[in-house]
């Protein structure tokens, strides 16, 4: 494609066949404008693109939830955007040339939630140890969610006990009691969410008496 001007012996200019001016700026080959299932812009998503099925580029944020792909490339664009929570968005779109730029498109990509499924997952998984050697009899342990007032009882098993299913609050104080000896506790921070967002990567804690 012809992207610059010819300058003619009679003072006019042209690209390609057309008597037209042109300028020197490049343009974006796809602006992309990322939205939810209710039409609301979408921030945070990662936007990439490829052409006629060639290598992956990414996309230019120009603020938090529109991207430009591809700078005076024509083709077949697929554009994909990902996101922590949503199922992957594509979008295809051919870009041809024009006399002085390619033809730019406007694309418009909505993103679902991920419907989450499974069995709800521990945010974190304690076990209780006593520093003397003692046995310890009715043990109990509760987790307290960051922001939360009200403690939620955690759940035995044979090895431990699983505490806070599905909760991603991502900061957990943890309490342990047990009969004759005084509360102790521990804090457990940064517990991270899966991919999708839709369960906890569970920590380990151990609570010990002394």
């Amino acid at each position: 494609m012809n992207r610059s001007c010819l300058l003619l012996a009679f003072g006019l200019t042209g690209c390609g066949s057309q008597a037209e001016v042109c300028d020197e700026m490049a343009v974006y080959s796809v602006r992309v404008q990322m939205v939810d299932q209710n039409a609301n812009a979408l921030q945070g998503a990662s936007v990439s693109y490829s052409v006629d099925g060639g290598e992956t580029g990414e996309c230019e944020a120009f603020d938090l939830t529109s991207f430009g792909c591809g700078v005076e490339e024509s083709g077949t664009f697929e554009i994909r955007a990902t996101h922590a929570g949503y199922e992957d968005a594509v979008g295809t779109v051919t870009v041809t040339d024009g006399p002085c730029h390619v033809v730019a498109h406007n694309v418009t990509l909505v993103m679902a939630p991920v419907v989450c499924s499974g069995d709800p997952v521990a945010a974190v998984f304690a076990t209780v140890t006593s520093a003397s050697g003692a046995e310890l009899t009715g043990v109990t342990v509760e987790a307290l969610a960051s922001g939360a007032t009200a403690r939620t009882a955690c759940v035995e098993d044979a090895s431990g006990w699983a505490c806070a299913p599905d909760d991603l609050s991502g900061s957990f104080t943890l309490f342990a009691n047990a009969d004759g000896v005084d509360e102790v506790t521990t804090q457990v921070d940064d517990v991270a969410s899966d991919a999708d967002g839709c369960h906890p990567v569970t920590a380990v804690a151990t609570l010990t008496f002394p």
